[in-house]
């Protein structure tokens, strides 16, 4: 008697688990379609469709993904006036064309690091902002002992700064850059997604996401929106900043040479220490903070139902970019 009264309520115990995780799934899913019909500024869960990425072999992560080479990737959220197309290149970069490996006499190479927001979440591949300072350079020529400038875009939606450093080591190493130029903001200090996207097992085991259907992305996203703010709940503010300050360092093991570090003024003070405290203590770096996208004399710079730029907040930040590389002594 007493062993069915305990599987009783074993069983009902694991019900009132289940239950829970299922309706606060389905709280989250509301919550996503939600967030989106006002302005975000703050942190946030980029969306990342799980049929357009890959797990790299080549990784020492786990869960490290990268986009599917040779892809063209259409995306139209409902706020977004018109489709928008991602073109990835061999190389699995949001490009317009694939570069060679070896750098010619004369070339002057950039590679920039990121998440969405280097990536070019919501706008054509032309548009986002290394293309667009790509395009800057090569018209104005600051540097005269250049005949071309080249640069290469490994940012992608979801990466955090240990990702960001591991899309440096597989991709980055072999081009051999003049310098490479990282932006951060908040949520890359926020998310160790490594430890998040381990996480998602749990739920999706609970409430499987139907592959083909229409809210497939939408479920997956809900998912690790839960994920994430479980794991964000789980670990104080003094853990996340040492982690990622681990991470950041780890690009010198791959990358001695210049490095620009950049943020939107929106980061918040205790990220910026760290990426000051940065950019002094690793050699030939420095750290700048960029015009404020989001402030009203750059109305319509940035998605009215979401935080990323849009093509006129990639070429603020593009000319932003260029300013800086101008301002730089010709070597």
């Amino acid at each position: 008697m007493r062993m069915r009264k305990q599987t009783v309520f074993r069983w009902t115990l694991i019900s009132i688990v289940a239950f829970t995780i299922a309706v606060s799934i389905f709280l989250a899913i509301i919550a996503h379609r939600n967030i989106y019909s006002r302005r975000v500024l703050g942190s946030q869960v980029n969306i990342i469709n799980r049929k357009s990425v890959v797990h790299s072999p080549e990784s020492k992560l786990k869960y490290y993904y990268e986009p599917i080479a040779y892809a063209t990737e259409s995306a139209q959220p409902d706020w977004l006036p018109a489709p928008v197309t991602y073109t990835i290149n061999g190389e699995g970069l949001n490009e317009r064309l694939d570069y060679p490996v070896e750098k010619y006499s004369g070339d002057y190479r950039i590679i920039t690091l990121g998440d969405s927001f280097t990536y070019g979440a919501y706008v054509n591949t032309k548009d986002n902002w290394p293309e667009q300072l790509e395009d800057l350079l090569n018209n104005h020529k600051p540097c005269d002992q250049y005949v071309k400038y080249e640069v290469i875009n490994l940012g992608m939606g979801g990466y955090d700064i240990q990702y960001s450093v591991e899309r440096y080591r597989l991709h980055g190493v072999k081009y051999s850059p003049d310098i490479v130029i990282w932006l951060l903001h908040d949520n890359d200090f926020q998310q160790i997604a490594e430890e998040i996207r381990s996480m998602e097992p749990l739920y999706l085991s609970l409430r499987p996401v139907q592959k083909g259907t229409p809210n497939e992305l939408e479920k997956q996203t809900a998912i690790t929106d839960i994920a994430t703010k479980e794991f964000i709940d789980k670990h104080p503010e003094s853990y996340l900043l040492s982690q990622q300050y681990s991470f950041l360092l780890k690009i010198t093991q791959y990358y001695q040479g210049d490095l620009i570090v950049i943020s939107l003024p929106q980061i918040g003070k205790q990220y910026i220490e760290s990426l000051k405290r940065f950019a002094n203590e690793r050699p030939s770096t420095s750290y700048h903070e960029l015009r404020n996208i989001y402030n009203e004399q750059f109305g319509g710079s940035y998605n009215p139902d979401d935080p990323h730029p849009n093509t006129r907040g990639h070429t603020i930040i593009a000319e932003d970019v260029y300013d800086i590389l101008s301002k730089r002594r010709c070597q």
